[in-house]
């Protein structure tokens, strides 16, 4: 629920295609999320905004459970790939257009950045005190998106607690609706849609017969 605010909320974050609170693998669920854009070029914007995104569920953990799992740990990972990259590879932090590490692969999200070289004490302090810095930023942009759209947040979760899986469609109904109540009632019109469009003439026509039957 924690990343779908953000993704709602701020502009450079990619979009909520699907959460499942379904386990799968070691994980307890997941978060499908896909780029606004199709463009291969990615701003430092939306770099900082896939971060706030990763780190959206810890942000939430701490914020309403005041406590912290090991739920979070790949997120995590993967923010930190990014924070690094920015600052030792694409030059998109306070130490300037550097290249600090080398990457045998090309560079593209979602890669794993292997370094090339180690720099020096000073300069990796540096490196570090950047990537921290980046992260940090985008934590508190996290936690300060949630803290402003709790309602929202315990909506969506109360959805998926009832349901397990929920789409980008049915997280705008809620957005847009904002009850409980009128995502029930659009579900239960979903699921009688979708069996009318299984069923053939003949079930309808006989489903139909059968109701006028008993009415009468």
């Amino acid at each position: 629920a924690g990343h779908a605010v953000v993704g709602l909320k701020i502009a450079d974050a990619e979009t909520v295609q699907k959460i499942t609170i379904i386990p799968r693998g070691d994980a307890g669920g997941y978060v499908l999320m896909t780029p606004k854009d199709d463009g291969y070029l990615q701003t430092k914007g939306e770099l900082k905004a896939k971060i706030t995104s990763f780190l959206a569920g810890r942000a939430s953990e701490e914020i309403f459970f005041e406590d912290i799992t090991t739920g979070a740990v790949s997120d995590i990972e993967s923010a930190t790939n990014i924070a690094r990259a920015m600052v030792t590879y694409l030059g998109m932090s306070d130490l300037g257009p550097i290249k600090y590490e080398s990457s045998s692969h090309e560079v593209f999200l979602g890669r794993d950045y292997g370094a090339g070289k180690n720099p020096s004490g000073e300069v990796a302090n540096a490196i570090d005190k950047a990537v921290r810095d980046i992260i940090d930023e985008c934590l508190a942009l996290a936690k300060k998106t949630i803290e402003d759209n709790k309602d929202l947040l315990c909506l969506i979760a109360e959805a998926l607690l009832k349901y397990e899986t929920i789409t980008a469609e049915e997280i705008d109904f809620l957005v847009k609706y904002n009850s409980l109540d009128a995502y029930d009632a659009y579900k239960k019109q979903s699921e009688l849609l979708a069996k009318a469009k299984q069923e053939t003439p003949t079930q309808v026509v006989e489903e139909k017969v059968n109701n006028n039957e008993s009415e009468n």
